[in-house]
């Protein structure tokens, strides 16, 4: 499924985490993220639609309640994060289209084939 999020542009608060969609709930300091993107069952791909974006969800990383996010960066336009975790991008007023990760057991043969070469 792929949606467009194109917010206006807004300050992260330093004490927002998400809890369920786009629900927030104040905390303090650094959220407790599990340790490894395969320990979540729903990863989301952001791709930015600029390097000023995609450099802004670089340092929105080393923010506290993102610092232990798990996240990967596939090809230099996208980032792969927990669902959970994309609201925070959301509030930071990025411009972004987001991906649900597929799991390989979800692939056909021929698309695995495909992805393989």
């Amino acid at each position: 499924m792929k949606t467009t999020n194109k917010p206006k542009k807004k300050k992260l608060g330093p004490t927002s985490v998400p809890s369920n969609g786009d629900q927030v709930r104040p905390v303090s300091g650094v959220v407790d993220w599990k340790p490894n993107l395969c320990s979540y069952k729903d990863t989301r791909i952001l791709k930015f639609d600029t390097t000023e974006d995609l450099n802004a969800a670089i340092d929105l990383l080393w923010s506290e309640p993102l610092q232990t996010l798990p996240h990967d960066t596939p090809d230099g336009r996208s980032i792969i994060v927990p669902a959970e975790a994309v609201p925070y991008f959301t509030r930071a007023g990025l411009r972004f289209v987001t991906y649900r990760l597929r799991a390989m057991s979800e692939l056909g043969p021929n698309e695995i084939s495909r992805l393989r070469r």
